[in-house]
Parts: structure tokens; sequence; C-alpha cells
């Protein structure tokens, strides 16, 4: 029954790996769900044969439910300038091809030695609805941050970054929301952020309303992280209308050039502090550089909001999650 089975599949035919079948509640789990409307949902590949398996996740993870008999095809991305050995090892050795968000994390791929065919395909971002309330001008300067905190994304210099604001007699105020904590993360350590007076903390799942309404109680967004793979944030924050401050990292080049957002100028390089080891370098930030570019939000806020006003027209069209799957369909259609 299973060679039957095997057989009856047509050669040109796309399954996509059911990798985070949770509620999206990170990058590549909202990825996932974007794409997974692609082609039917398999939990396991491996009966399949001559088939195309789109696997939106860390290349690692699911090689016991995939089959060297399919051309596997994995959507990913990676935070520094080198791949693990072990991601470059399994991509050569399990993969037909990987797609990625951009043409810079195409590069750290093919650099730490990926050999099959590495094609950019971007990952789109959520379009949310329109907050139900706006912060004013009058208000405190209300500062976001939003993820996972892990080291890379720069929470504690942010939150020093806000504190020495405010000891310059600037009324900052900053709110953090943590959606979810991966299971290795030692959590005791950001305790002095969460209880800090000027420190507004929630934690936990918001549908899209609520997150907007999140977004639109905010001066500005920050998201000053050392390295990105894709960040969908920033782009959100845009969409909305937020001011918004990133780090100068290579995959939000298109986001500063133009002109839209505030620049966090990064001090050079440092080496990455990844989960895992023999991550290259990624872009070294200081607190001192988040302060500047926050401090461009505190001399003018309206004109920063006027300014997030236009940028919110400039990617209303940019970055389409209809393209993200176009993209990709062509990918996997032509391979």
């Amino acid at each position: 029954m299973k060679q039957d089975a095997a057989l009856a599949v047509n050669p040109r035919d796309i399954y996509v790996l059911q990798t985070y079948p949770e509620i999206a509640s990170d990058g590549l789990s909202s990825v996932y769900h974007r794409v997974a409307s692609l082609a039917p949902v398999v939990a396991d590949s491996k009966h399949l044969s001559d088939a195309t398996v789109l696997v939106p996740g860390i290349p690692g993870l699911y090689l016991d439910r995939i089959s060297a008999n399919n051309r596997n095809v994995c959507y990913t991305t990676f935070e520094s300038s080198q791949l693990p050995s072990h991601w470059t090892f399994a991509l050569n050795n399990n993969f037909a091809a990987c797609c990625v968000p951009h043409e810079s994390v195409r590069q750290v791929f093919t650099d730490s030695g990926v050999t099959i065919p590495v094609f950019v395909v971007q990952q789109g971002y959520n379009r949310f609805p329109v907050p139900r309330v706006t912060e004013s001008t009058n208000q405190n300067l209300r500062v976001g941050f939003l993820g996972v905190p892990v080291v890379r994304k720069n929470l504690s210099l942010l939150f020093t970054a806000c504190k020495v604001l405010r000891d310059s007699g600037v009324n900052v105020q900053l709110v953090v929301h943590v959606p979810f904590y991966y299971d290795w993360m030692h959590n005791d350590n950001l305790a002095t952020i969460r209880e800090s007076p000027f420190v507004e903390w929630t934690e936990g799942f918001k549908n899209q309303q609520q997150l907007s309404d999140w977004f639109g109680s905010l001066a500005c967004y920050a998201f000053p992280s050392s390295g990105e793979g894709w960040s969908f944030t920033p782009r959100e924050s845009l969409a909305l209308g937020i001011p918004t401050v990133v780090s100068d990292v290579p995959v939000h080049k298109e986001l500063i050039d133009s002109e839209y957002v505030v620049a966090i100028k990064s001090s050079g390089s440092s080496a990455a502090t990844m989960e895992t080891s023999n991550s290259g370098s990624w872009c070294d930030i200081q607190c001192s550089d988040i302060r500047d570019a926050l401090h461009t939000i505190v001399k003018d806020r309206q004109a920063a909001l006027i300014n997030a006003r236009k940028g919110a027209k400039w990617i209303e069209h940019k970055w389409l999650n209809e393209d993200c799957c176009t993209q990709l369909q062509k990918v996997l259609t032509e391979l």
C-alpha cells in the first residue's frame, strides 16, 4: 500500500511540513502560518515520493520527518554573520534548496558553506487594524519593545538608555510586552527591568487588535537588536504610523534608506553570543547609540510623528504577504 501511495503522487506535488501547529508567537512560527496555505499540510512527509516539501523552520529540527525521496526546501533565516556548522550540514545533506528573506542573509548562508541553491523570498509582515487609541504628544515618552528578550534583542541596553534619558530630565516610560519565553531562557536576570517604576511590563498572547492598540499607545517603538534575520515588528510599527527606531543591521537597510525610521548607529561589530557556538559576529550596539537615536525623537516628537505617518504610506505596499507567497510558490514549482 505504501508503494501504491507513492506512485500516486504527481512529480510536481507540493506539500508543507507542519512545523508550528500552535498559535504564531515569534518570527518563524508567523512565517509557517503565513505560508501553510500554499499547499496541503502534512505532519510527516516520509511517506511521500518525488514530491516538493516546504519546511518552514530551523533546518535540523525536522530531519526525522523528511525524506531524501523528495525535494525538501527549507524556508528559514539566521541572525548573525556565520551559520553554525550543524545548520550548514543539515541544509547541504537533506535539502534541495533553501529560501531566506534578505540578500544579506543569503550571503551569510553561502559564505558559511551552504552549497544548495539559496533563494531570497521576503517574509512579509502583519498588517494590524487601526489602533483604537493613540498616544498624545503631551504624555510621557512611551518607548515600546516587543519580543522575546533574548540577548541579541538588547532589551537591557534599551532599559539603560531610557534610564539615562530619565536622569537627564526626559520623562521616559519603557513599555515592554513579552509574548512568551523560550524554555531554555533564565528570566531572573530580567527582574530589575520588570520591577522598575518606569517600566510597564506585560506578558502573554495578544490578538491583532490588542497588538495594534499596544503600538498605538507608544510615542515610539525601539528595536535595538544586534542581529536579525528578518524583523517583523519595526515594519508593523511603521505601518501603523508609529515613530520607529531600529539598529543598523543589514536587514534594516531598506527601512533606514527610506529615512522614515531613526537608525541606531552601531559601533562596528562584536562576537555573536548566540544560543549556539561558532556564530560569527553581529553589530555592536552600545547604550549611547540607543540613547542618541531616542534623543532624535525627544527633540521634536511632532516631526517624528509626521515622518512616521509618511512612512506608513511608503511601506503600505512593500513586503506584501501575498508577494511572499507568490515568490515562494514560484521557487517550489520551478525547482
